[in-house]
């Protein structure tokens, strides 16, 4: 269901709007598998109507499932947006368009949302990364290989989470690049 405001009842007064937007009704992407929306997301929201511009003022809130990508620990993040949030010029070329009298904020209410969004979730400040064992960067000049395969078992890890094969490749390069580097100086 769209979150629609009718522009004519905002002529002199404030319009309060609450209620829960779906993953589904915001139109953000399923197949995230480090990041999910398995909740809806909260608003309580206040649109007000100033000359040609509408304010909308208030509360946004949602609760994402993430899965670190430091320690592939799964974890809640919590996004909550209070005070201001948007503003919409009803005339000029940014004007939202106007459908029967009314304007869908859904878009407006998603955009906020996603730039919220963490890049790379982390678990936590304290977030050790991946367990002891997977990885030991003291036996790096001692076994090279045994480090790679080590990296290869993290990166099957990633990909049983929907991450995309060509960043994972990108990492067995860099992560190949640092190995040759650090048995250079190790042998050196």
């Amino acid at each position: 269901m769209a979150l629609l405001i009718n522009v004519e009842h905002l002529a002199d007064r404030t319009v309060h709007l609450q209620g829960h937007l779906t993953r589904e009704e915001l139109d953000i992407d399923p197949l995230d598998k480090v990041i999910e929306m398995r909740q809806p997301l909260d608003y309580e929201l206040h649109v007000t109507r100033i000359n040609r511009s509408l304010f909308i003022t208030g509360h946004l809130k949602v609760v994402l499932n993430c899965v670190c990508v430091r320690c592939l620990e799964p974890f809640e993040y919590t996004i909550e947006l209070t005070g201001d949030l948007f503003e919409l010029p009803l005339t000029g070329e940014e004007a939202p368009q106007i459908v029967g009298e009314c304007i869908d904020l859904t878009p407006y209410v998603r955009e906020n949302i996603l730039l919220e969004f963490p890049a790379h979730p982390v678990c936590g400040p304290n977030c050790r990364g991946v367990p002891e064992g997977w990885v030991n960067r003291r036996e790096i000049g001692k076994n090279r290989f045994g480090s790679v395969r080590d990296i290869l078992v993290k990166l099957a890890a990633l990909n049983s989470y929907g991450c995309n094969q060509k960043e994972n490749l990108r990492v067995v390069d860099n992560v190949c690049g640092a190995l040759t580097i650090a048995c250079f100086i190790f042998h050196s």
